[in-house]
């Protein structure tokens, strides 16, 4: 718990949030963590707590059910496919039936799949078996969407689930004790009466800051080529000697070298291009030219804007686990390998380890 009674933004309350749920992780509490916000106001928040813990940041949109007469008060919630959860005593505290709300919840799933949409731009949801998962919101009032969520990420069998928000009622944390296997809150005040009121500022958040949350840390669909790739590679020219780029290759600790002329893409020389194109057929590459053993045009490239689902498509599509990055007509720029994205999708797995892994000697 914090002693302060008001939060300056979602930024400071995640950085806050973030600072608990570190010592949790220290603890040995939080292993193998995903952190999943519900946007739009959560991804703010889950960002710094992602950011804090080292943690892929990904999105699970969760739509409240607001009463008609009033949206902002919260009687049920949707999640993925599933059915609506609705709070009995919202209920009847509105004297609303299921059957009253049938075209909200039409309403609201319509928006749900067009945000996933948005958030996830084709990109499949991360893979929680085994993984604790983090759900983070920036404050829970009723805790209908927080059930909700928690619900339909317990269906996809995390190992264990943390809700972690802010600031809370005291009623949606004794709601929430019972779904999740950990709820961490900083502040429950009482009354509660609103989230937007422990925060100076609460300004709503829109698709567009979602979205640069995500691409901000990485873990959202949204990221370039430019912010994964390897920039200034190794670069020969055609009439190098293969001794040479061999050399270059052992110097930098890599597999391929680009070759290039006057500043355009010439080809690409791996190091099995070296080994069957050169020492299996007995040429002497003390002689022999880069120029006569690289993969020649047309080749596979990417821009530095294009996205890492772009690449993924193409290394899949190709069966190639490098592709050279070029912009203005062909001037290489980078590389992006396999690895490299690995690490900017889920910089715990095993792929991640072994691309940041010190190259054998």
């Amino acid at each position: 718990m914090t002693t302060r009674t008001r939060f300056h933004d979602r930024s400071h309350a995640g950085r806050e949030l973030a600072g608990h749920l570190r010592i949790l992780q220290e603890k040995g509490l939080l292993p193998h963590p995903v952190v999943l916000a519900l946007p739009r106001g959560g991804v703010t928040v889950a960002r710094e707590v992602a950011q804090a813990l080292g943690a892929p940041l990904d999105v699970f949109v969760v739509r409240k059910i607001g009463a008609p007469f009033h949206e902002e008060f919260a009687v049920g919630a949707i999640a993925g496919d599933g059915p609506p959860l609705f709070d009995p005593r919202s209920l009847e505290h509105t004297g609303l039936t299921e059957e009253d709300l049938a075209p909200v919840v039409e309403r609201e799933r319509a928006e749900l799949r067009r945000r996933e949409e948005r958030y996830r731009q084709g990109r499949p949801a991360p893979e929680l078996h085994g993984r604790t998962a983090v759900i983070v919101d920036d404050g829970l009032a009723t805790g209908a969407t927080a059930r909700a969520a928690v619900r339909a990420v317990r269906a996809r069998d995390p190992e264990r689930i943390v809700m972690a928000a802010p600031v809370c009622s005291a009623e949606a944390s004794e709601l929430l004790r019972a779904e999740a296997d950990d709820v961490v809150c900083l502040l429950r005040p009482s009354p509660f009466h609103a989230v937007g009121l422990w925060y100076e500022n609460f300004d709503q958040l829109t698709d567009e800051d979602v979205l640069d949350a995500l691409r901000r840390l990485g873990g959202g669909p949204v990221r370039c080529v430019r912010e994964v790739m390897s920039p200034g590679v190794a670069s020969v020219e055609p009439m190098t000697t293969v001794a040479r780029a061999a050399a270059l290759m052992r110097e930098r600790d890599i597999g391929d070298v680009l070759v290039a002329y006057d500043r355009d893409l010439f080809g690409v020389l791996t190091d099995r291009d070296i080994a069957v194109r050169a020492v299996a057929e007995g040429r002497d590459p003390t002689r022999t030219r880069v120029g006569e053993l690289c993969t020649r045009p047309p080749l596979v490239t990417l821009s530095p804007e294009d996205t890492t689902e772009h690449a993924v498509e193409l290394m899949r599509r190709y069966a190639v686990r490098r592709l050279p990055v070029v912009e203005h007509g062909g001037c290489p720029v980078g590389m992006v390998s396999l690895g490299d994205l690995a690490a900017a999708e889920d910089p715990h797995s095993a792929l991640a380890g072994i691309s940041r892994a010190a190259p054998g000697r």
